[in-house]
C-alpha cells in the first residue's frame, strides 16, 4: 500500500471509494486524468488544513504511476543506528528531531549511501549496516519543481566510542543517544515518516 508524506500530511492510495469514505476523513479524489491529478497535487501543497488526501482508482498501480509522473524523483538512504547500550541515535535538524539520511551518489549502492550519510552527518565510523527496515516516500518543492524522495532505511550498529559530531552545514545542531523508553520527546517533534521508520523497527 503506497503512502506519501507531505511534511506532516499524508496521501493514501485506495481502490474502493465506498469502503474508504466511511472510515476516513480528508480530501477524496477519484482519478480523472493526469493533468487533473497534477493540478490537485500542486494545490495540495498549499492546503495545509487538510491532513489526508485519498486518491481513488480501481487500479492502484495505474494511479501510482500517474502520481509518480508528476514529480522529479530522488533516491536516498538512511540509518536507524543503535549503540552497545541499545540506544537510538537521533539528530536535531532545522528544529525537528530526525534520522540521518541523504541522496545516493553515482556508483553507490543503497547500503553504501546509508552508511556514508550517517558518517558524514554524525561524524562516527565503525558502523555495521544490517537489514532493511522499510521505505518511505516524502515530497517537497524546490522552486517550481515537485520532488518525490524515496528513502531506504536500514538498521545499523555502532560499536565505537567516539562522541558524535553534528554536520553543521546540513543544519544539524545536536545529536543524542536515546533509550527506547525515553523517545517520547522525539515522537512529539518529528516527521510522520520518521515515526513510520521507528514503528517499523523490530530490533
Amino acid at each position: 500500500m503506497y503512502k506519501v508524506f507531505f511534511k506532516d500530511r499524508i496521501v493514501f492510495f485506495r481502490n474502493d471509494f465506498l469502503e474508504t469514505l466511511p472510515k476516513n476523513s480528508g480530501l477524496f479524489y477519484k482519478y480523472g486524468s493526469g493533468k487533473e491529478l497534477k493540478a490537485l497535487i500542486n494545490a495540495y501543497y498549499d492546503l495545509n488544513e487538510i491532513g489526508q488526501l485519498y486518491l481513488i482508482h480501481k487500479d492502484i498501480e495505474f494511479v501510482w504511476k500517474k502520481f509518480l509522473a508528476c514529480f522529479n524523483p530522488v533516491i536516498a538512504a538512511g540509518g536507524l543506528v543503535t549503540n552497545r547500550d541499545n540506544k537510538f541515535l537521533v539528530i536535531f535538524r532545522n528544529g525537528i528531531w530526525d534520522l540521518p539520511k541523504g541522496k545516493v551518489d553515482p556508483g553507490e549502492s543503497i547500503e553504501e549511501t546509508a552508511v556514508r550519510e550517517v558518517r558524514e552527518e554524525c561524524g562516527i565510523h565503525s558502523l555495521a549496516c544490517g537489514r532493511k527496515i522499510t521505505e518511505t516516500y516524502h515530497t517537497y518543492r524546490i522552486g517550481d519543481k515537485n520532488i518525490l524522495k524515496l528513502t531506504h532505511w536500514f538498521e545499523m550498529r555502532y560499536e565505537g566510542n567516539s562522541i558524535p559530531i553534528p554536520q553543521e552545514e546540513e543544519n544539524i545542531t545536536e545529536i543524542r543517544w536515546v533509550a527506547k523508553d525515553d523517545m517520547a520527546f522525539v515522537f512529539e517533534n518529528t516527521y510522520p515518516s520518521i515515526v513510520e521508520v521507528l514503528n517499523a523497527y523490530s530490533g
